[in-house]
């Protein structure tokens, strides 16, 4: 433990320390949820049935798309240049809409190009 100042006969720990344990905390975090959700793509890819709206945001989250519900039982999934795709949240999500999912992740293409 670095010495930084003494409380009352406490060591407190620098605030960089504290602030550098919380970064590699992070960074970890990152890691394990980018591999879980590319472990994701891999597996609709290979098979686009019976996906639950859940694993799609957790998908759309990771990949840089943005996942809006207006309300009823639509989502659109758009990315960072507009194009959208809107994904109906019944189980199971039928396999088209994870192709056009994973067709806009990869291409950025939406529904309507």
């Amino acid at each position: 433990m670095r010495r930084s100042a003494v409380f009352g006969g406490w060591q407190a720990p620098t605030l960089f320390s504290k602030l550098n344990a919380l970064h590699v905390d992070t960074i970890y975090s990152i890691i394990l949820s980018v591999s879980k959700a590319q472990k994701l793509i891999e597996a609709m890819a290979n098979n686009p049935q019976d996906w639950q709206i859940d694993q799609v945001k957790t998908v759309a989250n990771a990949s840089g798309l943005t996942v809006h519900c207006p309300g009823g039982s639509h989502h659109v999934v758009r990315n960072a240049a507009g194009a959208k795709i809107s994904i109906p949240a019944h189980r199971p999500i039928k396999a088209i809409y994870i192709k056009q999912l994973i067709r806009m992740i990869k291409t950025g293409k939406g529904d309507t190009e």
